[in-house]
């Protein structure tokens, strides 16, 4: 028996997780199933050593179709024969695949609780629990789904006057949004799902991204990202292209 063996037995008995809370019999069953999966998981890597054996599983590896999943939930429920978790990704609108990481509870809070390694639709994780996989970020949609907002306005607009800007419902991929201030400052504000932007180029495809200062908003519990110009502009027809 391990030290850690020792630990876990202690912490069954007194009914206490390592950090003092209870560990009631739902958190426990959910764990049972969780070290069934890690033990299988743990076996089928060491079995999976070589290209001839790899390809003598291929028969038992199947593609599970999800895209009829619902951006409402963040789970996905494992079919009746899963076994093991190999891979996972999704197509942006621009055909770039996009790859899950597979986390650990410990990794997915700590990816979930630090802006610097939030996940983000380039970068998702996913963790497995009982029989359901959760997936990182995904949308909480209503009806008309979530909104970007734009326009120009005065500067340090609150996000309660945000929201009266243009809009549309946000989608995956870059935005191009075209602009008429008049001594006014330009804005775009977005879920904070979608990360952040990497390049904002101007009319004259120019990098610009520096002279937009981000900070965030919240729309109805909805984080959102705000990128606010720097400098009062007058400009007709004037367009912005945003890069995730």
């Amino acid at each position: 028996m391990t030290n850690n063996d020792i630990v876990k037995l202690i912490n069954l008995i007194t009914r206490k997780d390592n950090r003092g809370n209870p560990n009631f019999v739902e958190n426990f069953n959910r764990l049972l199933q969780k070290a069934n999966i890690d033990q299988y998981q743990d076996k089928y890597t060491s079995y999976q050593i070589n290209q001839d054996i790899n390809d003598s599983l291929s028969p038992f590896e199947v593609i599970e179709d999800v895209s009829d999943l619902t951006t409402t939930t963040n789970t996905i429920t494992l079919p009746d024969d899963y076994a093991s978790f190999i891979a996972m990704s999704w197509v942006d609108d621009e055909g770039k695949t996009r790859v899950f990481d597979l986390v650990t509870d410990e990794q997915w809070s700590m990816r979930c609780s630090s802006t610097l390694s939030l996940p983000t639709n380039n970068h998702p994780i996913c963790k497995l629990v009982g029989d359901k996989l959760y997936i990182k970020p995904y949308l909480e949609m209503g009806d008309s789904g979530l909104l970007v907002y734009y326009g120009s306005g005065a500067k340090s607009l609150t996000m309660s006057e945000i929201i009266s800007l243009s809009s549309e419902t946000m989608t995956t991929g870059n935005k191009t949004y075209t602009y008429n201030p008049t001594e006014q400052v330009c804005y775009v504000a977005y879920p904070n799902s979608y990360g952040d932007l990497i390049s904002i180029l101007d009319n004259n495809n120019y990098e610009v991204i520096s002279d937009w200062t981000l900070r965030s908003g919240t729309v109805n519990t909805v984080d959102y990202n705000i990128y606010e110009f720097d400098n009062l502009t007058t400009q007709t027809d004037f367009d912005y292209t945003f890069k995730f």
